[in-house]
């Protein structure tokens, strides 16, 4: 699971996820939004224009990114796909990667995620106090600077550049 704010930014951190993944890896693109009141949820129309609500959240440039990185990655990757989740506890977020079988949240704490609606949460706070498998990476900027640092470092200078293209693995 990656978490997203449906920009393109966002979808830096599938390169880390298909890299390390050694079989055909599933992919979920993952918004969370803030509950609605229980009494609306009931009727029909207002579940339709929820989902319209959260269809529209998506740009062309998101979709077309995505489609991008699964012609790229077509032998690594058998789906990438999106998905919204209603809730706002770190509870929740594990009660639902759980019932979707997720097995590793991979994100970069170097990637700002913004709110794309009034109701958007801040999934990377849920995901630091979620006890998941976690798969902490840089995003793809950093690596790219790192591998620009270290192309313009020589000799001795090496030592002093520490950490770049580590990633962390927690629980």
């Amino acid at each position: 699971m990656i978490p997203t704010d449906f920009t393109t930014q966002s979808l830096q951190v599938v390169h880390a996820a298909v890299a390390g993944g050694a079989d055909k890896i599933r992919i979920t693109l993952l918004h969370m939004l803030r509950p609605a009141d229980i009494s609306g949820m009931l009727f029909a129309s207002f579940r339709n224009k929820q989902r319209t609500e959260q269809q529209n959240l998506i740009s062309e440039d998101f979709k077309e990114t995505c489609e991008m990185l699964k012609n790229t990655y077509s032998s690594k990757l058998e789906s990438i796909q999106v998905k919204f989740a209603m809730g706002d506890t770190a509870a929740y977020l594990r009660n639902y990667l759980d019932g979707e079988g997720v097995d590793c949240i991979v994100y970069a704490e170097d990637i700002k995620l913004t709110a794309p609606s009034k109701n958007s949460i801040d999934i990377v706070l849920l995901i630091k106090r979620c006890k998941y498998n976690k798969l902490v990476v840089p995003s793809s900027d950093r690596v790219i600077r790192h591998q620009q640092e270290m192309g313009q470092l020589k000799g001795n200078d090496l030592s002093v550049l520490k950490g770049g293209m580590d990633y962390a693995i927690t629980k």
